[in-house]
């Protein structure tokens, strides 16, 4: 019976990152192996002396990276310092903070194309969330700065489909991404609006069209 290869998994997330997408194979002491990954070589210098053609599968943050980069320019970004308040007794952002965040993130592209929230509502305009659903991928911890990536995606006869992204401040790596539905509705009559504000109307071609937004 032909024996298997051994395999090893190194057994640590660094960041969270929770999918393989790097084989590599290596023969001999694997504290010798050099790579720019300080984490991967210490993750090595852990393990035994002597691993004969052993499989170390390194969990690496591609999978993580943001799918919005590849048109960057129509992204709302929203920046998060991370608070106290916001994590858990660990230090660890508590996954409700997300959804608070990405309320911020939407109610700021909002106002970036000239209306503010308090107006909607003094209008008899709400917008509630009637769908949500999160992938978190990684934590996020006090202390760290991230964004929050938005951007309307679609409208679908009268559901605002939000795309929010939380991701780190200066790289591509995605913490949580989520979808968000939302719907208009008559605050006083408690229906849904389906002929929409001339405020709202214009945010909303701003919003679905972000070139139209030059010189605004």
């Amino acid at each position: 019976m032909r024996k298997r290869r051994p395999r090893l998994n190194l057994g640590f997330q660094p960041g969270g990152y929770r999918s393989t997408a790097l084989l590599l194979r290596y023969k001999g002491d694997p504290r010798e192996y050099k790579d720019t990954s300080k984490t991967f070589q210490t993750a090595l210098s852990d393990r035994s002396s002597t691993i004969d053609s052993a499989f170390f599968t390194f969990q690496w943050a591609e999978s993580n990276m943001d799918p919005s980069t590849s048109q960057s320019e129509s992204w709302f970004n929203y920046p998060v310092v991370v608070q106290p308040h916001h994590t858990d007794y660990a230090g660890v952002v508590w996954h409700g903070s997300y959804i608070a965040w990405m309320e911020e993130a939407r109610i700021a592209a909002l106002r970036d194309v000239g209306v503010e929230y308090a107006a909607l509502v003094s209008l008899g305009c709400d917008l509630p969330v009637i769908d949500l659903s999160l992938n978190y991928r990684a934590s996020v911890k006090m202390g760290d700065e991230v964004r929050v990536r938005s951007r309307l995606e679609r409208i679908e006869k009268v559901r605002w489909i939000w795309t929010q992204n939380v991701c780190a401040l200066d790289t591509e790596f995605c913490y949580v991404a989520g979808k968000v539905v939302l719907i208009p509705v008559n605050r006083d009559r408690q229906r849904i609006l389906r002929k929409l504000p001339p405020l709202l109307e214009t945010a909303l071609q701003y919003l679905s069209h972000p070139d139209d937004r030059i010189g605004l």
